[in-house]
């Protein structure tokens, strides 16, 4: 977020528009931002599990809420694309093309402690076991 800054800048955002806050303690910042009365609406991207505190910290305060949650395939249509095409090709690409990341990513910690190799193999069997199941359940359903 910090590098997005002076592109932000060059692309002429008016400094102060957008602000980066780093912190060891994220929550109890969040918790005087969210209490400060200036602050008319939370915008938040991200997990749904913190969009959902969020949610109840900006309903304490009846702060407008504008929420992205637990999406992982973000896109960005332009104003002057055609729309109809750049869904075709979206959902093309996502269901089609792209390759699965989350499966294969671990944390540089679980490297760090040898995690990574146990954790990618358990997610190898629960990845067969499913499709096992589903492979079961579609010659049931056909049966």
């Amino acid at each position: 977020m910090l590098a997005l800054m002076p592109l932000l800048e060059e692309a002429g955002v008016p400094k102060g528009l957008v602000n980066v806050l780093s912190s060891r303690k994220t929550g109890a910042l969040v918790d005087h931002m969210l209490h400060d009365p200036r602050v008319r609406v939370v915008s938040f991207t991200g997990s749904t599990e913190v969009g959902r505190k969020l949610l109840h910290l900006a309903a304490d305060q009846v702060l407008k809420p504008a929420m992205e949650l637990g999406g992982n395939a973000p896109v960005i249509v332009f104003e002057d694309a055609n729309l109809d095409i750049a869904v075709e090709a979206f959902v093309d690409h996502y269901n089609h093309q792209r390759y699965h990341e989350s499966l294969n990513n671990v944390t540089p910690s679980d490297v760090y402690f040898g995690r990574d190799k146990a954790i990618l193999q358990q997610r190898e069997r629960i990845k067969r076991k499913t499709l096992e199941a589903r492979r079961l359940h579609h010659r049931q359903r056909a049966a």
